[in-house]
């Protein structure tokens, strides 16, 4: 059973997994690091949903997909 901080932390996780720092500066770094030893978040870059975190594939989806919504000089 997880104590109602991490609970919420837990469920702002299933509605977005991915969560920067400083998306996440309202939420204790005690029960972020303590679900993270638990095996409930991953952290790499930023904080991610066990069973979520990036692959190869995605993050080459996500920077194309952002390369490619920039502006264009010519």
């Amino acid at each position: 059973m997880l104590d109602p901080e991490s609970e919420i932390i837990i469920a702002l996780f299933k509605k977005r997994p991915r969560r920067t720092v400083s998306t996440l500066k309202n939420q204790s770094k005690i029960v972020l690091e303590k679900l993270v030893s638990e095996g409930k978040l991953v952290r790499l870059d930023a904080y991610y949903l066990a069973g979520h975190e990036p692959t190869v594939e995605s993050e080459s989806d996500r920077i194309v997909k952002t390369l490619l919504s920039k502006p264009r000089l010519f």
